[in-house]
């Protein structure tokens, strides 16, 4: 058995970890009196919070039919639970930490706002309190819960002319939705510097080539001719890859899942969709139908410029990777054992980012 929590070695430790959050984080408390106490439950690094619990406890505090069942759907950055009820489907989207209340509760009013102004995307559900977002108290902490409509079932067909024009009106519909709101709350949404979680990081030396080249990617965009110019600046969905895109029966392109969303240069959106297009075109089409998207955004809004400039999409895209990176390193205690996250393949990606993009910054 361990020393008494009272005195001794373990205590001498214990007294090192002043801050509240660290001893909380080790599922201990401080007492009035001083000493150390074990919380009731053990601290998970990532739950998987109980069905019939967020059943009875979570589903009922939003405007839904009468609900019947709540399932686990799937795990990736966030937990996804089914909800059935009479009539349409629901899901459940359990963020983890550090995601606060605040930035689920700021996701839902932005989507709700873009269905207002004329953009097609699976809407937020309400509590009855007008709210959006619940907090939940968890074994790791605190983690938050929005839900959404279902989304449409088809994928869109990025090889077909007449899906990628569909495609550029919606996206130019999406972002000139973006123009009527303001950017009162984009800081909610900003990243949080991929330093966040940096007393977790398992690779040091790795994040900190990511850092170094991250910072000579940056300087190089800057450099670029024009780079001054993009004033394109608003709401923007942040992670546009085909993956957050449905198609309704009678073709109409939906976004769905906005916890990305950033109040950025619109430029940067259209770079990530062409990169998203040539992805699953075959390369011979792939210039025909990004001229065909774009020619349908301008029916809607301008398009931003220099989506046309290879080394801008290329540096970009490589920006785009690393911070991609840097988050999964960073959750990788969050992730643990439902992932195969290593350092090999944190240093093969590394090496992929600074092979794609060494013909630029090697040039004076």
């Amino acid at each position: 058995m361990a020393e008494n929590r009272s005195g001794g070695r373990i205590k001498d430790d214990l007294l090192t970890l002043t801050q509240e959050e660290n001893l909380m984080r080790y599922g201990l408390s401080a007492s009035n009196r001083g000493d150390f106490a074990d919380r009731t439950s053990f601290p998970a690094q990532s739950s998987v919070l109980d069905e019939e619990a967020l059943f009875h406890r979570v589903v009922p505090q939003y405007q839904l039919l009468s609900a019947e069942g709540c399932v686990f759907f799937s795990r990736g950055d966030a937990d996804v639970y089914q909800i059935r009820t009479v009539g349409p489907t629901y899901y459940l989207k359990i963020y983890r930490p550090p995601d606060p209340v605040e930035k689920a509760e700021a996701e839902g009013r932005l989507v709700t706002q873009l269905l207002e102004h004329g953009a097609s995307v699976v809407a937020a559900i309400p509590r009855h309190d007008e709210a959006f977002a619940t907090e939940i108290a968890a074994s790791e902490g605190a983690r938050v819960a929005l839900v959404f409509e279902e989304a449409p079932p088809c994928r869109l067909d990025a090889s077909d002319e007449d899906a990628c024009r569909r495609l550029g009106e919606a996206v130019a519909r999406l972002h000139a939705a973006g123009d009527a709101i303001d950017g009162g709350a984009a800081e909610i949404f900003d990243s949080p510097d991929l330093l966040c979680f940096a007393e977790r990081l398992a690779y040091g030396e790795d994040y900190a080539q990511l850092q170094e080249l991250q910072r000579r990617l940056t300087e190089r965009l800057r450099e670029l001719p024009g780079a001054s110019q993009d004033g394109d600046i608003g709401w923007c969905h942040g992670d546009l890859g085909l993956c957050n895109i449905r198609c309704r029966e009678d073709g109409s392109v939906v976004f769905f899942d906005f916890g990305d969303a950033r109040f950025i240069p619109r430029a940067a959106e259209l770079v990530r969709m062409r990169g998203a297009l040539r992805k699953h075109d075959a390369p011979e089409q792939s210039e025909e139908l990004w001229a065909v998207f774009e020619e349908a955004y301008a029916r809607v809004r301008p398009v931003p410029g220099r989506t046309d400039s290879e080394e801008r999409c290329q540096l970009l895209g490589a920006l785009r990777r690393i911070g991609w990176i840097g988050g999964v390193m960073g959750s990788c205690p969050l992730r643990m054992g439902t992932e195969d996250f290593n350092p090999e393949w944190v240093r093969k990606q590394l090496m992929g980012i600074q092979q794609s993009v060494a013909h630029i910054l090697d040039q004076p």
